[in-house]
């Protein structure tokens, strides 16, 4: 038995009534010829059901995604998984990307981003923080610098959602070979991500000082230090610091006349600085 609902007035007939409507009198079997049941019609909307439910599921799978590696990065503190914890997430992403991908046919983008939804807006908080502490103390102790690593590391996650729900849908070799390309680019990723300090840059000035009579007393002074540039490219900025060195004092010519309480007389950059010097006897 059958609804067949009339165009005309709206009432629903049942099919094995009447032919004509029983509020305006119009012929149901053309309308039953020309229309869909309502019944079928009905269908659809209990579809949409389906696919809201599985991207309700999504962003609640990724919600507890981030708080299960929050705790798992606790648990391994102070050490910490570093910029490897990108890779695992990567895969995991991508796993619950192609279950989900998997079940029903849906679009595979609204997959990855209700997967990635909680991660990114943590991402984002994040990066506001770090561009507001770097702008307010840059310039004092480090400077700012850009490295596209840190970027293809936080973009990966999403990513791996959106590639691994493509896989999910439709299993193929085309489809697997990029998300194996995002795993690889992403451990290139993090060799170069790493807090990494350069070898010493090792520089040295050296100086003449005199006592204002040449012939008396002539002194040479060799400063060397060393300065080291440290990376940090998860919070793009670049400090120096010392890297060691010392000074060195050379006597090339004195006179016996040159005494402790010898008063010298040192002029660095226009300045002239008193200074009492002690005995020399040796030329080193």
């Amino acid at each position: 038995m059958k609804r067949i609902k009339c165009l005309k007035c709206g009432l629903v007939n049942w099919s094995d009534d009447d032919a004509t409507c029983k509020r305006c009198g119009a012929n149901l079997d053309q309308i039953a010829q020309a229309s869909p049941d309502v019944s079928s019609m009905s269908e659809p909307s209990q579809d949409l059901k389906g696919p809201r439910l599985i991207y309700l599921q999504a962003v609640g799978a990724g919600v507890l995604i981030s708080i299960g590696l929050f705790i798992y990065t606790l648990i391994s503190w102070p050490k910490g998984p570093g910029e490897k914890l990108f890779l695992i997430s990567g895969v995991i992403y991508a796993g619950f990307g192609a279950w989900f991908g998997s079940r029903r046919p849906q679009s595979e983008w609204r997959v990855a981003l209700c997967i990635s939804s909680f991660y990114i807006l943590l991402l984002s908080y994040g990066l506001y923080r770090l561009s507001r502490y770097n702008q307010l103390y840059g310039g004092w102790f480090w400077t700012n610098k850009f490295y596209f690593s840190p970027i293809f590391l936080y973009a990966s996650l999403p990513l791996a959602a959106f590639l691994g729900a493509r896989f999910g849908s439709k299993p193929s070799l085309s489809r697997i070979a990029p998300l194996m390309c995002s795993f690889i680019l992403t451990f290139i990723a993090i060799g170069y991500a790493h807090a990494a300090t350069p070898k010493v840059r090792q520089m040295s000035y050296s100086f003449d000082m005199t006592n204002g009579q040449p012939d008396n007393l002539l002194m040479r002074v060799d400063i060397k230090f060393g300065l080291e540039i440290r990376d940090e490219p998860m919070s793009f900025r670049a400090y120096a610091s010392g890297g060691g060195g010392g000074w060195k004092l050379t006597v090339i010519r004195n006179s016996p006349t040159f005494l402790l309480d010898t008063q010298m007389t040192m002029n660095v950059d226009g300045k002239e600085l008193k200074n009492t010097m002690w005995p020399v006897n040796q030329p080193d």
